[in-house]
């Protein structure tokens, strides 16, 4: 599904339900109205699907129950729900980053099912761990399933090792290196248009790995927020 057909309004299909901000749910979904949806959703031949409730993060009962209806209605459908995704306060960041979840998950499900079946197939037997932009690894089926936490993972990769040699140069004694030169370390990956900087405090990435990360997902040309943990990276263009 192109991106300019995903942005159409006429694909934004609102649901009669409501959960209240203490996670009260004062109206359920209705299983005839999903099964509305999910005949007009066939007739247009949508491949994922978003779903973002108001007040989800406090309780993800309708958006669950949303999503299983539809599981049943439509097998094969790519469903993201917000109240997994991004289980926080705000709807249009939680919103925002489970429609971009849903734009990349049938691809990136599709690529990472093959590299699976391909590592297995030459014989490795560790299973498939997938680097994510917070600064950790996942497995490839939790990759596939919240590809948006994929997104500057290859150039958190190269923090990961910035952090790695500066605590390597910190227990080395001898190497001229003072404490006060570990304070900050900067780590710069070029993987081609673009210089990204990241800057690791006291050799440890995961402090800004804990940070939440509110950018532009420029990675689709888009004005949509993704707000999903990640750690803090510098863009500068390259050109």
């Amino acid at each position: 599904m192109s991106w300019s057909r995903q942005r159409r309004r006429s694909l934004r299909l609102p649901v009669n339900e409501r959960t209240r901000a203490d996670g009260s749910v004062l109206k359920a979904v209705d299983a005839e109205e999903i099964a509305r949806i999910a005949a007009r959703l066939k007739l247009e031949d949508v491949k994922s699907v978003a779903i973002c409730f108001l007040h989800a993060f406090s309780n993800p009962a309708n958006e669950r129950a949303a999503g299983e209806l539809l599981a049943q209605l439509l097998p094969g459908l790519a469903i993201s729900l917000s109240s997994d995704v991004l289980p926080q306060i705000k709807e249009f960041e939680r919103s925002s980053t489970t429609v971009i979840n849903a734009y990349v998950k049938p691809l990136t499900h599709g690529y990472l099912s093959k590299l699976q079946t391909g590592v297995v197939a030459a014989g490795f037997r560790t299973p498939l761990q997938i680097m994510l932009s917070n600064g950790g690894i996942g497995s490839a089926g939790v990759a596939a399933e919240f590809p948006v936490r994929l997104i500057e993972s290859g150039p958190v990769a190269g923090a990961v090792v910035g952090a790695g040699l500066g605590a390597l140069a910190k227990a080395t004694s001898g190497t001229g290196i003072t404490k006060d030169d570990l304070e900050r370390i900067r780590t710069q990956v070029v993987p081609g248009t673009s210089a990204l900087f990241i800057v690791t405090e006291n050799a440890d990435l995961d402090r800004l790995g804990e940070r939440v990360d509110r950018r532009e997902a420029t990675l689709i040309s888009t004005n949509l927020t993704e707000a999903e943990r990640s750690t803090l990276l510098e863009t500068f263009g390259g050109g």
